[in-house]
């Protein structure tokens, strides 16, 4: 994992049960200006049963990108 995508990860281990964040949000939470397509890429490296809360990460209008597994989610 890189450092990049562990600052990603503790932005998303932030976000609070019921709530959501945008990918752009995500992003300056971790330190990374315009950095939406590197939060995506760090949600879709994680592996099938991950813990981490990545459905709480939503498109700026506010609706969930398409992940593959989605279906599966707890």
């Amino acid at each position: 994992m890189t450092g990049v995508f562990a600052r990603i990860y503790a932005a998303v281990r932030a976000i609070p049960r019921g709530r959501v964040a945008s990918y752009g949000e995500v992003a300056r939470r971790a330190g990374l200006r315009r950095g939406a397509r590197t939060v995506g890429w760090a949600l879709a490296a994680l592996p099938a049963g991950t813990t981490l809360p990545w459905w709480r990460v939503v498109r700026a209008d506010g609706t969930i990108a398409p992940r593959a597994g989605a279906d599966r989610q707890g």
